[in-house]
């Protein structure tokens, strides 16, 4: 007993050392723990918000990794993809419809110019876009001053036909239209036309 009673000192010294490890060692792996569940939250986040950047940029080719996890941020991953890729699509389809809309415009124009009569295209609102030289030299026109501009604006003695055509919903509508141009009077035979696709003009 005096023997235990003498070593009672050391062994509290000794459990308490014991415990102080121990609960050391508990805080170490708790510590390492919560970073790699942090670091299983953040690294997804980061690479989400990296690639979103990149997107805001213009990069559509960006993907964020799959890491195989089955959570809510893989799910957000997975469609942020999806996402992506779709509208990589859309521009790449954009890009080639409108590499085609250019090369008929050229080719139009190119047509248009050998075009002894003026011709005027117009969009569906009566917006001038694609006239040829004849119709500019007859009518006495600056092309960088009428493009995107009503023809009823432009050329206001045309408004009567072109008022009719769209009141009649004709497709084809021809009529003479008298007009002054540097002081000479010019009586034209005009023809407006309606060309649709679709039901759509």
């Amino acid at each position: 007993y005096k023997s235990v009673e003498n070593k009672k000192e050391g062994l509290h010294i000794t459990f308490t050392m014991i415990f102080i490890v121990i609960a050391v060692l508990l805080i170490f792996v708790a510590i390492l723990m919560g970073l790699n569940f942090a670091n299983g939250l953040v690294t997804p986040i980061t690479n989400l918000a990296n690639a979103a950047k990149r997107v805001s940029l213009g990069d559509l080719k960006v993907r964020v990794p799959n890491n195989n996890n089955k959570d809510e941020i893989a799910d957000l991953s997975k469609i942020f993809n999806i996402m992506t890729e779709q509208l990589e699509n859309q521009r790449n389809d954009l890009v080639a419809a409108n590499a085609e809309l250019e090369s008929r415009i050229r080719f139009t124009e190119t047509v248009l110019t050998g075009v002894t009569a003026g011709v005027l295209g117009l969009d569906k609102y009566g917006k001038i876009f694609l006239p040829n030289r004849t119709a500019l030299d007859l009518l006495d026109l600056d092309i960088n001053k009428i493009n995107n501009s009503y023809l009823i604006n432009v050329v206001p003695e045309m408004s009567t036909l072109f008022s009719d055509l769209t009141k009649s919903k004709q497709l084809l509508i021809v009529g003479e239209v008298e007009l002054i141009r540097n002081n000479k009077k010019i009586t034209l035979v005009t023809k407006i036309s309606v060309e649709k696709d679709k039901n759509k003009i």
